[in-house]
């Protein structure tokens, strides 16, 4: 059963004037890499068989059709290996073309000018190097060679070629690489050591679309390439959420942004000149960089609750049409957007399984990570699993969670379990209410920071849930930074994980009596395994069943792979778990019996940022 659902589709690129697409799809295990014709409709991807995808594998699509491909050899030293893959008539035909040695990363662009293919950029730790793709037949020739890392690449004009290069004692810095002769120079620097990078370019008019992190502030600006001023346009300032840059348009002047409203995207076309933004009305999903943008037709990753991981495409124009292509056919009725009441304000949420979600068998409250992370509008493969099994999962952005203004998510800096716990706490209660009697509690399904609030949500309230999954937990902000990483330790500071009382499960967990599903990959070095062994023998000398009241699963995986549940196996047990049949409490008020709920250690801010829907 779980083979069949499609986990991602993801790495778009798209050929210089729109005519072909690519992608990697991950189904199950497997990847496949994708080849999408644009000219037809609705564009219907074909599978390359003839390219064994893996993680490490790049396309660029061209516009007569073929693919530059490359991938990752395992060999020593480290190496990349590039082909040309052709479509035929039942299917494609591979050409070797050469090999890129490097030990960082490869990554490959199309050209947009008929005297070469493609570029290809391998990446050393102190030298990358630009290969050109060009003549008949196609072969690799080495063109600049720049010091330090570079990534990004964008066209500026037919022979320059903009990246951005890192370099451990000044920062990032955007540069323009001349491939007829192979010299570089640096055109964007804003201050040493700070990230300035070129996002995207234009050969028609010049432009160069950048950022900047001088200041301590994430800035958007624009400048044109051989002019020394840079704009930094007020459309380029949301209030609540940095935008992310999409495309240009093909003659270089407009702009389209995701300016994110919550947990949807929002898609804005900035007249760059004029500084005006036009928002393009659109369905709660969520977009994925890069899109291309030929005439009034713009395509991009696209998911949504309701849709799986697909091709998106608008149509431009005073009405614009959506449209996916892909699994997009595939759609789960009544997932999106709702409203629920947290404890000082409205709550924004995702849900899965109709409009009747709050009644259905099962019910599970799904809590994100973090802090100051969100849920997006976006399609899950767990979410989506659960609801053919006939539940509804609702996933809610309390505060704590980016994209709602800086109250909402600032309440919870130096006040880890505080404001968060109470929101979830709220919610169960509430769902728990309109549940009724006759239907089993809700089950709480959480990962790293989140696994964290469920823990504790399962300690000071048990009698609101039927079962709490949790996943990669830490038990305590201080025991998170006795035992993490110096990057851990530090984001544990810098987030006022250690200002004031925090709850700590392990000496909150006597009153846990839900069924416990523990889960915490041996291999994670983000969040160590100690804590979750703790508790499980802690729990044990309480009293707690091993395999009944409590199991514990320690799979050889690391902190993504278990938090992101992407094995099937982990998703399989998850699914089991929220699906056993337990018994529905007598009535509303008694489920919620058990320990009275602990006061807050601090006032509660109310939250002028919340949910807007």
């Amino acid at each position: 059963m779980t083979a069949t659902y499609l986990r991602d589709r993801f790495a778009f690129a798209f050929s210089p004037r729109g005519r072909w697409a690519a992608c990697l799809r991950l189904a199950g295990d497997r990847r496949t890499l994708e080849h999408w014709a644009l000219g037809t409709e609705p564009p219907v991807p074909r599978t390359v068989h003839v390219v064994d995808a893996t993680v490490d594998t790049s396309a660029a699509p061209l516009d007569d059709g073929r693919i530059v491909v490359v991938q990752r050899e395992q060999a020593v030293p480290p190496r990349y290996r590039v082909h040309l893959v052709s479509p035929t008539g039942d299917g494609h035909a591979r050409q070797e073309i050469g090999m890129v040695p490097s030990s960082l990363a490869c990554h490959v662009l199309a050209a947009p000018g008929a005297s070469r293919l493609a570029v290809v950029v391998g990446v050393d730790a102190e030298r990358s190097t630009v290969w050109e793709v060009a003549g008949e037949p196609p072969r690799l020739t080495a063109v600049a060679e720049l010091p330090g890392a570079v990534d990004g690449g964008a066209w500026a004009a037919a022979d320059v070629l903009a990246l951005n290069r890192t370099d451990d004692a000044v920062g990032t810095h955007g540069v323009v690489v001349e491939l007829r002769d192979g010299s570089w120079r640096q055109v964007w620097n804003v201050s040493e050591g700070s990230a300035d990078e070129i996002l995207l370019a234009s050969p028609a008019s010049g432009l160069l679309v950048v950022s900047t992190d001088a200041g301590g502030v994430q800035r958007l600006g624009w400048g044109r390439l051989g002019e020394r001023s840079v704009r930094f346009p007020e459309a380029l300032r949301p209030a609540a959420t940095p935008c992310r840059v999409l495309a240009l348009d093909d003659r270089g002047e407009r702009l389209l942004v995701d300016a994110p409203a919550g947990a949807s995207s929002r898609l804005c076309v900035v007249d760059l000149a004029r500084d005006v933004a036009e928002p393009v009305p659109g369905p709660p999903c969520t977009v994925s960089p890069p899109a291309s943008w030929v005439g009034d037709t713009v395509r991009f990753g696209y998911s949504a609750p309701d849709c799986p991981p697909a091709l998106g495409t608008v149509r431009l124009g005073p009405d614009p049409r959506w449209s996916s292509a892909g699994e997009g056919d595939r759609r789960w009725a009544g997932a999106g957007l709702v409203e629920l009441a947290g404890a000082a304000g409205p709550v924004e949420a995702i849900v899965y399984g109709g409009p009747d979600w709050r009644l259905r068998e099962h019910l599970v409250l799904a809590l994100h990570g973090g802090p100051l992370a969100a849920w997006q509008c976006a399609y899950d493969p767990l979410f989506a699993e659960l609801v053919d099994a006939g539940a509804a999962v609702v996933a809610p952005n309390y505060r704590g969670s980016t994209g709602y203004g800086e109250d909402h998510l600032r309440a919870v800096l130096g006040h880890w379990g505080g404001p968060d716990l109470a929101d979830v706490l709220r919610i169960g209660r509430d769902l728990l209410a309109a549940r009724g009697p006759g239907r089993p509690r809700p089950v709480l399904v959480a990962a790293s920071y989140g696994a964290y609030l469920g823990l504790l949500a399962a300690c000071e309230e048990p009698g609101l849930w039927s079962g709490c999954a949790a996943l990669a937990p830490f038990l305590s902000p201080a025991a998170l930074h006795a035992s993490g990483s110096a990057a851990v330790r530090d984001r544990v500071e810098r987030l006022g994980g250690l200002e004031g009382p925090a709850p700590d499960v392990l000496r909150a967990c006597d009153a846990l009596t839900v069924p416990l599903l523990l889960v915490h990959g041996a291999d994670d070095t983000t969040i160590p395994a100690d804590g979750s062994r703790a508790l499980h023998q802690r729990l044990l000398a309480l009293g707690r069943r091993d395999g009944v009241d409590v199991d514990f699963l320690q799979p050889a995986a690391d902190h993504t792979a278990v938090g992101l549940w992407q094995e099937e196996g982990l998703r399989r047990r998850l699914r089991d778990f929220c699906l056993q049949p337990r018994p529905a409490p007598p009535t509303a008020v008694a489920a919620t019996a058990g320990r009275p709920p602990r006061p807050p250690a601090h006032p509660l801010p109310a939250v002028e940022g919340g949910a807007r829907r």
